[in-house]
């Protein structure tokens, strides 16, 4: 009994380090990230293009890949900005990649405010904070380190958009998502993801501001098409932007990016750790939506996220914890928002169960990402 007074006084709204929770967390972050990229920032062959391209870029205005090849396969911006850093942008990225983490950690708390507000809301926070997918796709010469920032902003000024119904928070999200089209192009699926949700849960909304969202729509996608132009018609390059495989490889897709989702939640070496994750899941979908209403904000990422995850099943795969941490944010604030309303359905005694179990439960993340932690760390170094 003696520790309850001393949890109930750090819960107290007026408490520092529960007002500045956030902020506390920031520095073992920081730690964290500079002792796992002591040794330098890490590459793929993914790296090897980007870094070819800015090169080619800074020194011809053209992107060439690494043997040569038009660099066609991914949009511009990242190359443009390492561009600026040559001849060795590594230094540049590694700071970088910090700062667009934090960021996007503070981009994505914004966005859950409405729907996971006090304790809730910190639980969220030291969750993607200390997840350990996030913090591995910034420790690389990736583009998801300013894309997943990038589209953070995107949908912070969407769902202002959707929950106020005021044009001029679409006309804010439009420089987001343009900069969001020129980084990667996964983001053509959340803008579809929107539109769509738009058309099928917000009508009223979307007829009401349809010149707005047609401006917004056309200034979004105006700089990718340029790309696209510039490549299939001055280049003369006819390959695709998409790198969809050749041939089908759905099911295997789908069980290696189940199983990246899965290990979110519990270790893949349980045996059924994924049947166990996903049917959990659902039940709590199921329960949830049997007794409450799902706001029309989650919904329409509901269609992002989904329409995303398809798009993955045709592509080529590496790396497959990379792409679902896009939309892991999102997914990880509404299945915790259900959580949420789990526990006040449950009563006094059932939501000490949710709390009380929540708690062992993050036991796990923070376990994984401190094995993963001196596991990058001894990688780089050895490499």
């Amino acid at each position: 009994m003696g520790s309850f007074p001393k949890l109930k006084a750090f819960t107290n709204h007026k408490s520092i380090l529960y007002k500045n929770f956030e902020y506390f967390l920031i520095p073992v972050l920081i730690l964290v990230y500079l002792f796992a990229t002591e040794c330098g920032i890490r590459r793929t062959n993914d790296s090897l293009y980007y870094l070819a391209a800015a090169k080619s870029f800074a020194n011809s205005f053209q992107f060439i890949g690494p043997n040569n090849e038009p660099y066609i396969l991914w949009p511009p911006l990242y190359p443009i900005i390492l561009s600026f850093f040559q001849p060795d942008p590594h230094a540049f990225v590694k700071v970088f990649n910090l700062v667009c983490l934090i960021a996007s950690l503070f981009t994505w708390n914004k966005i859950r405010e409405k729907y996971l507000p006090s304790y809730w809301g910190k639980f969220y926070f030291l969750i993607i904070t200390f997840s350990t997918p996030i913090i591995l796709v910034h420790l690389f010469v990736w583009s998801e380190p300013l894309f997943l920032f990038l589209s953070g902003l995107y949908i912070l000024s969407s769902q202002k958009f959707i929950e106020e119904g005021k044009a001029r928070m679409f006309y804010y999200a439009i420089p987001f998502g343009f900069l969001m089209m020129l980084q990667r192009t996964a983001g053509l699926f959340i803008i579809a993801g929107f539109f769509l949700g738009l058309l099928l849960f917000e009508r009223k909304l979307l007829i009401k501001n349809i010149w707005a969202i047609v401006i917004h729509g056309v200034l979004v996608l105006s700089g990718w098409c340029s790309w696209l132009i510039y490549n299939f018609y001055l280049r003369g390059e006819k390959e695709a932007v998409f790198f969809f495989s050749d041939t089908p490889r759905n099911p295997e897709n789908a069980k290696i990016y189940l199983s990246s989702i899965t290990s979110y939640f519990l270790p893949l070496q349980i045996p059924g750790a994924v049947y166990l994750v996903w049917i959990s899941l659902a039940i709590l979908f199921i329960f949830f939506s049997l007794n409450f209403k799902m706001p029309v904000f989650h919904k329409i990422m509901w269609i992002t996220f989904m329409l995303y995850m398809v798009s993955l099943l045709t592509m080529h795969f590496n790396d497959a914890h990379r792409y679902p941490v896009i939309l892991m944010p999102f997914f990880l604030i509404s299945v915790i928002f259900q959580l949420k309303k789990l526990k006040e359905k449950l009563g006094k005694l059932g939501g000490k169960i949710v709390i009380v179990g929540l708690g062992l439960w993050f036991i796990y993340p923070l376990v994984r990402i401190i094995y993963h932690t001196f596991h990058w760390h001894d990688i780089n170094c050895i490499n």
